[in-house]
């Protein structure tokens, strides 16, 4: 479900979803590490840009994405 005024992490490059650390409903500070996406043998951690609670996961472990998939929704704050 999308929520509306929601602000939304995507994908910057494309890969495999290696480990999901965020919870939906965790109320996170912005830096706190959401996810790891491995591409080409190396792991990219995506940190929160925003502080707030998480709306939505979009992703599971072993998913494969594409640039500018939606990774994580954040429930406006």
């Amino acid at each position: 479900p999308i929520v509306a005024d929601a602000q939304a992490l995507t994908a910057p490059i494309p890969g495999v979803i290696a480990s999901v650390v965020a919870t939906v409903g965790q109320a996170v500070e912005r830096g706190d590490e959401l996810l790891t996406i491995e591409a080409m043998k190396m792991f990219n951690v995506m940190r929160s840009p925003w502080a707030g609670p998480v709306a939505t996961i979009h992703v599971t472990e072993g998913e494969r994405v594409v640039q500018g998939q939606p990774l994580v929704t954040f429930a406006p704050s």
